[in-house]
C-alpha cells in the first residue's frame, strides 16, 4: 500500500494557491480533504462518519473500481462501538 501524500498548506510556499486549486477542483477549501482516485470523499468529520457507519470500506472499494481488488474491514474500534450504542 502506498503511503499517503500529505501537503502541509501552512508550510508549503504554494499553500495558498494549492488551497484555491483544491477548492476549485473539489468544492472543498477546508482541510483535511481526503482524495481517493483524484476525487474528494470529504474531510475528517466525513471520514469519521463513514467509518462509524461501516460505509468507509465499501466507498473505497466502489470508488476504486478494478484498481482496488480487496478492502479489509476489520470492524469498528471499541470506542466507536460504545459511541454508537449510546442514544
Amino acid at each position: 500500500m502506498p503511503a499517503p501524500y500529505v501537503v502541509e498548506l501552512d508550510v508549503n510556499p504554494l499553500g495558498t494557491q494549492l488551497q484555491a486549486l483544491l477548492a476549485k477542483s473539489t468544492g472543498r477549501r477546508t482541510v483535511p480533504n481526503i482524495l481517493l482516485m483524484g476525487k474528494s470523499i470529504g474531510g475528517g468529520d466525513d471520514i469519521l462518519h463513514l467509518d462509524e457507519t461501516d460505509q468507509l470500506a465499501t466507498k473505497i472499494k466502489d470508488m476504486g473500481g478494478t484498481r482496488i481488488t480487496e478492502v479489509e474491514h476489520r470492524g469498528a474500534r471499541p470506542e466507536v462501538r460504545r459511541r454508537r450504542a449510546q442514544p
